[in-house]
């Protein structure tokens, strides 16, 4: 590996967020000297990332389907949405990794190396010395996009959201609607937490099926595979199918702590808190966060920490997913209220990060007061504890 012994910016993780930042400064024909850092030594179609969008936007030609349609169903009721403003949006992985790629690869002074493990970085007034397997380099910034970035393991969350998916190919007679989806489909509880269905038509006979599962701590991915054959079997009953992929994942809702910035180190991606909480929803807020921070860079300034979220939608986030946490087996009613009570498009708002007054006093009028007044009341014993713990 050819390196420079100084470099101006150097990004670690060339995920999602990683990718973003670079993307954005090979787009803004950046005067610096930038290297991305990613441990895979290729890309493969390993997850997809799906938002509800209003409009066109920097990725509307990756976007390979989308639906106005999405329904919720649990043991006794099943309704469906139907977006007027809003679509919900399905963007491949791979797609969004040959798009950034590419940018990179046609941007002169934005280098992307794949297979390079990092093994740690030390920081000095100066600039940061990035180390990893055989090389070393300088750099003025480092932007640590890694989800194990802070410890090697996975952060300290409220609750977790897993998932374990198959694309499938279904024999023609046995195929789908192909416009709407199964956004969460057989909600319930068990011992293991609540857990829900995730199915998304790519074609009629072309399925993207998940089991999705919100708990206090990460299950083992064989309870997880468990999880997924009994929803396959339930959801498709005996019809015959092809696997062509697999995807899995884990995303933190609510981390309790997240890493601080330092003059020459800054946090991003899940670790840094780019999920909505209470929804685990991030591409959209990473593009964001990466536009603003190449923007910074371009103009000379510090890479900016992700923005946080409004004074009321932390507090919203934090209320509702102490609720989820304390009373998992309610979690179903929860989620198919505020399904009830709120149009497709107010929901889609609120998902989005977009929501108005009037969708936000309706969502909480969806929800029965006494779990979420009691929810709300540990919440601010618990700020209170932790100025009391700050004052003394």
């Amino acid at each position: 590996m050819q390196l420079p012994d100084m470099a101006d910016v150097v990004i670690l993780g060339g995920g999602c967020a990683g990718l973003a930042l670079a993307r954005c400064l090979a787009e803004g024909n950046a005067a610096l000297d930038v290297h991305v850092f990613e441990a895979r030594d290729h890309y493969e179609d390993d997850r997809t990332w799906c938002f509800f969008e209003d409009g066109e936007h920097a990725f509307s030609a990756l976007v390979s389907k989308r639906w106005r349609t999405w329904r919720f169903s649990d043991a006794g009721c099943s309704l469906s949405h139907h977006g007027q403003r809003f679509t919900y949006a399905c963007l491949r992985s791979i797609d969004y990794y040959r798009h950034c790629t590419a940018l990179i690869e046609a941007a002169p002074r934005v280098h992307l190396h794949g297979g390079a493990k990092v093994l740690g970085c030390i920081e000095g007034s100066e600039d940061v010395l990035v180390q990893g397997e055989g090389w070393q380099l300088r750099a003025r910034y480092v932007i640590d996009t890694r989800p194990s970035a802070l410890t090697g393991r996975l952060p300290e969350s409220v609750l977790w959201q897993q998932f374990r998916g198959v694309e499938i190919e279904l024999d023609a007679s046995a195929g789908r609607d192909p416009d709407a989806v199964e956004l969460m489909a057989r909600m319930r509880a068990d011992a293991g937490g609540f857990r829900f269905l995730y199915v998304l038509p790519l074609s009629r006979t072309r399925l993207l099926v998940e089991t999705t599962r919100f708990a206090a701590q990460p299950v083992s991915p064989g309870s997880l595979q468990a999880d997924l054959k009994e929803d396959l079997d339930a959801y498709l009953g005996s019809s015959r199918f092809e696997v062509v992929r697999t995807e899995q994942g884990a995303i933190p809702m609510g981390l309790r702590t997240k890493p601080s910035q330092t003059a020459r180190m800054t946090y991003a991606g899940q670790v840094a808190g780019a999920v909505r909480p209470s929804t685990g929803y991030g591409f959209r807020r990473i593009q964001s966060w990466a536009h603003a921070c190449a923007t910074a860079l371009l103009e000379g300034g510090m890479p900016p920490a992700p923005a946080q979220d409004p004074l009321h939608r932390r507090a919203m986030d934090a209320i509702f997913l102490e609720a989820v946490a304390n009373a998992p087996h309610r979690a179903p009613n929860y989620f198919m209220r505020i399904a009830k009570q709120l149009t497709a498009d107010q929901f889609a708002a609120f998902m989005s990060g977009q929501e108005t007054l009037p969708g936000v006093l309706r969502l909480i009028s969806a929800l029965p007061p006494v779990p979420f007044l009691r929810s709300a009341g540990r919440q601010c014993a618990a700020q209170l504890r932790f100025s009391d713990g700050v004052r003394s």
